[in-house]
């Protein structure tokens, strides 16, 4: 008994001892003095390790709760220059796995940063690329067999492990981007439940010092990537990550850019990343009228090292748009287009090249229907951008053509003949190309077939073509009676420089489009009485419409000249001069 009870004395004077040092070393480290020199080392690591200037204002330590606190870290790049400065970092960690160099946070905050992250061009190193290297996962040092380190000329680097961090009033500048921070917040959910990210008030920015690319052009949409303000705010949710891979789930995003006129009401999405392939699964994306789904969508990152190209494929695209939600961004002109259309479409490209699969467009009620597969080639190119789409078929029943033309703010002409015209059905194609757009096919209508071809010159301001028919029935579409069906071809040049017409416009007033007509009838009715081998002209300068016809004969020609004023009113057109003139043979028919 005696033995026992001294060595439950030992026993207690010894945990007394330890515990008096524990009391002794937790009082001295919570000391101004003993923190300092935790600063001074601290700082002497991170220089060492980064292998330049790094500063920290203060530092607190708490043993007991195991905490830090740095106030006013800056670090500078190799260059000199500041290249983050940070108010306040506060971190919860465990603190004994420091010794091995192993950091474990339980939790971190991070208050005030401003960075400065530069890249001068593709082929030089970024002002911050030491830092990643600094602390990627190296090398350990090897014993020899006489117990001397061998040097592998890597040093060991510091692992890190965090469960929680939150940030508050970042800003990051990289070359001419701004990206601000109001807060996000990360935290790990428990093992195998993944982790959460929310974040609000990020904002991005980007001026290239260049004037807009729509400056002067009022047509012209807003979209600039030189240019842009973004918004954005959201929700996701982690449920991997990997060496070179993430699974994630965006529950939700909310994106808009004021200026440009973007406005992403929601976004969500199952984001998976594997090495340079990014996945997106499900992804839902809606606008204030418009709403998209995508079932799978890849992307191949591009790699250098491997000459990996960007390459892209999104299949079983649906939903329903309204070409009004992206009006102001790409196309004013579609500013009134509230016309609900059903869509799906595949899409697939690379850099330089987008391809568009399978598309079909229709209205709710089927009045319209669209099918149609196109591409655009040299995206990168500017000027030598080209857009082509083959229409497969088109079909517009009832009055569905005009509510369509009516979406658009132009001076509607002929909108009563167009309405003659009936059901339609068209099968072609088009090409838009630097300030041109070409249209092509066979138009099917009540009053018979048409195939044309025509050009819209937005250098010259004029639209020109070339129309033609077997059999067309142009005295119903023009509302004259007697005039039966025709068959002809014919050349046109329309003026649309708005200018030039208001000008026109202000001196003679008038309905009408402005320019001119030159025609070929082979054969048409008049009256019961068929006539062939006419030629007419039309010119036209908005208020008046005048022209000739003539028909060529061995010895005599007929002719006429006429006039009209308004194309809803051709019933009142006036025939004047009609008259025949003889003559001697022509030589080509000698």
């Amino acid at each position: 008994m005696r033995k026992i009870y001294k060595v439950l004395c030992w026993a207690v004077a010894a945990i007394a001892v330890v515990v008096v040092v524990v009391v002794v070393c937790t009082l001295l480290l919570n000391t101004k003095y003993v923190q300092n020199r935790v600063l001074h080392k601290a700082t002497a690591m991170l220089s060492e390790q980064l292998d330049t200037r790094v500063e920290i204002d203060s530092v607190f330590v708490n043993i007991v709760g195991q905490s830090v606190h740095l106030y006013g870290l800056s670090i500078d790049d190799r260059e000199g220059r500041p290249l983050l400065h940070m108010d306040r970092l506060a971190v919860n960690m465990k603190l004994l796995p420091l010794l091995k160099r192993n950091v474990v946070v339980r939790s971190a905050e991070v208050e005030g940063v401003d960075a400065l992250l530069l890249k001068d061009g593709k082929d030089s190193t970024a002002n911050f690329q030491f830092i990643i290297d600094a602390f990627k996962p190296g090398e350990k040092s090897q014993q020899t067999s006489v117990g001397d380190t061998l040097n592998t000329g890597k040093k060991e680097r510091l692992t890190t492990s965090i469960s929680q961090v939150r940030l508050n009033n970042i800003h990051v500048r990289y070359n001419n981007t701004n990206l601000w921070l109001l807060t996000a917040t990360y935290e790990e959910k428990g093992t195998g439940e993944g982790s959460e990210v929310d974040f609000d008030g990020l904002r991005l920015t980007t001026d290239n010092g260049k004037p807009r690319r729509n400056t002067g052009k009022p047509h012209h949409g807003f979209f600039d990537a030189g240019h842009m303000d973004i918004s954005i705010s959201g929700n996701m949710g982690i449920s991997h990550v990997g060496k070179d891979s993430v699974v994630a789930l965006l529950h939700s995003c909310h994106a808009t850019d004021s200026v440009a006129g973007f406005d992403v009401r929601d976004l969500t999405s199952t984001v998976v990343v594997r090495g340079d392939t990014v996945a997106l699964r499900q992804l839902r994306l809606q606008q204030r009228n418009t709403v998209l789904n995508i079932a799978e969508a890849r992307l191949t990152l591009p790699n250098k090292k491997t000459g990996q190209q960007l390459t892209y494929t999104a299949t079983d695209i649906t939903g329903k748009a309204v070409l009004q939600d992206i009006a102001r961004p790409f196309a004013p002109v579609l500013g009134n287009f509230t016309m609900p259309l059903d869509l799906s479409l595949d899409l697939c490209g690379n850099a330089d090249t987008m391809n568009f699969k399978n598309v079909k467009v229709n209205t709710a009620d089927k009045l319209l229907k669209v099918a149609a597969t196109g591409r655009i080639t040299n995206l990168s190119r500017g000027k030598l951008l080209v857009v082509h789409f083959d229409v497969g078929s088109m079909v517009a029943r009832s009055s569905v053509k005009e509510k369509v033309i009516s979406q658009f703010p132009v001076k509607r002409m002929m909108m009563t003949q167009l309405h003659r015209l009936g059901n339609i059905s068209y099968r072609g194609s088009f090409d838009v190309v630097w300030k041109k757009e070409m249209f092509r096919g066979l138009l099917h209508t009540e009053a018979g077939a048409m195939k044309f071809q025509f050009a819209i010159d937005e250098k010259s301001k004029y639209v020109s073509g070339k129309v033609s028919s077997e059999k067309f029935l142009l005295g119903k579409v023009m509302d004259m009676e007697h005039l039966g069906s025709v068959a002809c071809s014919a050349n046109f040049n329309i003026d649309i420089s708005k200018p030039r017409t208001a000008r026109m416009r202000k001196e003679k007033g008038g309905k009408l489009p402005i320019g001119n007509v030159s025609a070929t009838i082979d054969d048409c009715s008049y009256h019961g009485i068929h006539l062939r081998h006419l030629h007419a002209t039309i010119d036209s300068d908005g208020a008046l419409a005048s022209g000739d016809i003539v028909q060529e004969g061995k010895w005599r020609d007929v002719y006429c000249s006429f006039s009209f004023t308004n194309t809803d009113e051709m019933h009142r057109l006036k025939v004047i001069h009609p008259g025949v003139k003889f003559h001697k043979k022509r030589k080509k028919e000698k």
